[in-house]
């Protein structure tokens, strides 16, 4: 039995040929009305085994071929409910892990999401301390591995003698030293889960290679062995370096930085969002807090310093900053005085200022308090840097002391 398609009524013409080898022709055809229908052309034969007749059916699909683009569209409205559902499900996990309150941050998370659904490689760039390795955590988490191993690797902290043996292991007497059994090294440790390359821009060329190995083949070879070991690990790697620029100093393999680089995510840095800065620093002062059974608080004052920060370390600083006061202080509430100096005496750049939602008073305190330190770091003595501000110098030691200025 063949099924043919054709326009208008059924056309013996163009079937008869078939009609005589076969038995039965199907023939899908579409009419006036836009319906479609499905033909059958039956033969019935003579003594001479000629075709004498053609029975035929005529069978109205138009209805069944409806029901069937309706359960497909279903069918897809379903799998983007359900992927949407996910996806959800996704950001309130990772709200629960990260401060997001800003809309580039938010981008980040949405992309991390979408990221997390598939085995992809995943890319992290971004500044020393900005939460790269929170970030890929939470994608390990919220991705269909996160019930098996999330091992990390730091290119970087590994000496290079010892790092093709720590990734990929090594058999018995594989090199003076080794162990008598050998060892697994951290890539099949990472076996069904998920593989962090932190700082990837310090892995040599050589390396580069295996790793390569990794990815597109889904293999190691272990130091001393020539036995091929297959692997399955999800490759998420993170750098703060430019690896383009390295490319082109022959430092960093292309063929690596593309297979890397699937889904791209840069991790802004804190200075560019002050919006998470206050959620942040109470996120880690509650983590003080229950660490060390205390219930120290931020006053207003504090927190204001905080936002006009810089933040040359990012998110890391900002938590160490916070650590440092709650355990240096003697009271429940953390006041400028507990403040460290590295922040009292950092500038704030008129850059800075504008992206602080200030008012006038805050504004020009911010000002003044700037001009005042900028003329006692310049002058030799109160008397010269009184005068370059244009006031007197007891006016001087009033605003030093309140802006606790030595």
């Amino acid at each position: 039995m063949q099924t043919l398609v054709s326009e208008g009524v059924f056309d013996y013409s163009v079937t008869l040929e078939v009609l005589e080898k076969r038995r039965r022709v199907n023939l899908l055809q579409s009419i006036r009305g836009g319906k479609q229908v499905v033909v059958t052309g039956t033969p019935i034969f003579n003594d001479d085994g000629d075709i004498a007749r053609i029975v035929t059916n005529v069978r109205d699909i138009t209805e069944l071929n409806q029901l069937r683009s309706d359960l497909e569209s279903s069918r897809l409205l379903n799998s983007r409910y359900c992927r949407s559902i996910l996806e959800q499900e996704g950001l309130e996990q990772t709200l629960r892990d990260m401060v997001v309150k800003g809309n580039s941050m938010l981008q980040v998370v949405h992309r991390a999401i979408k990221a997390s659904g598939s085995d992809i490689s995943v890319l992290i760039s971004g500044k020393s301390g900005t939460g790269k390795t929170m970030l890929a955590r939470v994608i390990h988490q919220i991705s269909r591995r996160r019930d098996r191993p999330f091992v990390k690797i730091n290119c970087g902290a590994i000496p290079e003698s010892l790092i093709e043996s720590e990734l990929f292991g090594y058999v018995k007497g594989a090199f003076t030293g080794a162990l008598h059994e050998g060892k697994v090294g951290l890539v099949e440790a990472a076996q069904g889960g998920t593989l962090f390359l932190d700082e990837i821009g310090e892995l040599k060329l050589d390396l580069q290679v295996k790793l390569l190995e990794v990815i597109e083949e889904k293999t190691i070879t272990r130091v001393g062995s020539t036995k091929k070991e297959v692997v399955d690990v999800r490759i998420i790697a993170a750098t703060h370096r430019d690896l383009s620029e390295m490319i082109e100093r022959n430092l960093f393999r292309e063929d690596l930085f593309y297979r890397l680089n699937v889904v791209l995510i840069d991790m802004p840095p804190l200075c560019s969002r002050r919006e998470d800065i206050s959620a942040l620093a109470h996120k880690f002062l509650e983590e003080f807090n229950q660490k060390n059974h205390t219930v120290k608080r931020l006053a207003p004052a504090v927190l204001r310093r905080l936002q006009e920060f810089s933040y040359p370390g990012n998110v890391r600083q900002l938590r160490n900053i916070i650590e440092q006061m709650a355990a240096m202080s003697e009271d429940e509430t953390i006041t400028l005085e507990d403040v460290p100096q590295e922040l009292m005496n950092a500038p704030m750049s008129a850059q800075d200022a504008s992206k602080l939602s200030l008012g006038l008073k805050e504004a020009l305190e911010t000002l003044e308090k700037q001009m005042v330190q900028d003329a006692i770091k310049h002058h030799p003595t109160e008397m010269s840097a009184a005068k370059s501000l244009g006031i007197h110098v007891t006016t001087l030691w009033r605003k030093a002391s309140r802006y606790g200025l030595k």
